[in-house]
Order: structure tokens, then C-alpha cells, then sequence
């Protein structure tokens, strides 16, 4: 199949690397529970006047030729609503967020942290639920090429010994890895 076919697919729960079309599986009902919790929380962002548009993940990425993802969630501020397609996002996102799970671990930390700074994304926030982390990396331009450091955690009156991770691409949206370990997720943090 070729990238134009793949993009043209309305439905689809896949991906598109190297000439190759792969199949995602389900995620788990937990996965699906930290995704919601966290497209509500920017989205309750946007409604207060910060703008932009964050897609779950029923939406393409092309990063690149060759390579279309499916991100947990994609943020794309205003000013770069032009990659915005019918079908998908032309380009990188300016913020990631990938939900880790059992199967995609050396994918999300490794390979897709790799592909994610190459393409430009300028922030990419790992959540891993399982561990009760956060692990966001923000793009820095060095000469000749950019590089991810590390978003380091804010300590705040009432956030727990990992602080406060906070974006810069979409200001007010904050996580703190000890809501992670909070049944249900808290709503109004």
C-alpha cells in the first residue's frame, strides 16, 4: 500500500512505517481510562481560551516520509493548524502524549522517542500508568540539530514527592505522577 492509499483510508487503527501498514491492537480499558483523563484535561484548556485542537487517538501523523503514527494524544496550537488535513496531521505535532502499556514499551520510550524528536514534535510527555510516571521531554535546537531534555517536575504546596510537570506548548496543562496512582483520576487538579 502506498503512503497516498494509507492516508485516504477514513477508518483505520493502524499505522504506516516504511512502506509497511501496522495493525494496532485494542487498548485496555485502564489505557483508554488515562487517554480520556488526559484529552479532558486539555481540552478543558482550550475552553478556557488557549486554543488549538487535541486529537485522541483515532488520528494519523505523517512525521515524515515513510512514517505515519497514531498517537494517544495530539496537541496542535493555532498557529500550526495548517498541517491539518481531512484525514490526518501533516506534520509533527506540538505536543505527544503516548500512554504506555505492557506491548508498547520500547516502542514509546525508544523508537517513538526517536522518531518524535527527528520529526520536530516540540514536547513529548510519556505517561506510564503502570509505574506512576511521567517522563515529558521538551525539543531544544542545538546547531545543527535539536534534542529532548528532560521537563524537570515543579515542586508545589500539595504535590507529592515528583512535583508538578508542567508544558510550555500548552500552558496550564500540568500533570503530576501521583494522580496516576488516584482511583478514580482526579477531575478538577
Amino acid at each position: 500500500m502506498t503512503e497516498a492509499e494509507f492516508l485516504a483510508l477514513e477508518e483505520k487503527r493502524a499505522e504506516w512505517v516504511e512502506g509497511e501498514v501496522v495493525c494496532m491492537s485494542p487498548v485496555s480499558l485502564s489505557h483508554a481510562l488515562v487517554m480520556s483523563w488526559i484529552v479532558e484535561r486539555m481540552n478543558r484548556l482550550i475552553r478556557l481560551g488557549r486554543g488549538g485542537i487535541v486529537f485522541p487517538d483515532s488520528v494519523s501523523v505523517r512525521l515524515g516520509a515513510g512514517l505515519i503514527r497514531v498517537p494517544d494524544v495530539s496537541y496542535v496550537g493555532v498557529k500550526r493548524a495548517r498541517i491539518l488535513r481531512d484525514t490526518y496531521i501533516d506534520g509533527p505535532p506540538d505536543l505527544v502524549v503516548e500512554v504506555v502499556s505492557a506491548e508498547s514499551r520500547a516502542r514509546d520510550y525508544r523508537v517513538k522517542y526517536a522518531e518524535y524528536l527527528s520529526a520536530g514534535v516540540q514536547e513529548y510527555w510519556i505517561v506510564d500508568p503502570l509505574y506512576q510516571a511521567v517522563d515529558a521531554h521538551r525539543l531544544v535546537e542545538e546547531v545543527g540539530a535539536g534534542k529532548y531534555v528532560p521537563i524537570i517536575p515543579v515542586a508545589v504546596d500539595g504535590a507529592g514527592e515528583g512535583g508538578e510537570i508542567r508544558s510550555e506548548v500548552l500552558p496550564g496543562f500540568v500533570l503530576r505522577p501521583e494522580w496516576l496512582k488516584q482511583t478514580p483520576l482526579p477531575v478538577g487538579e
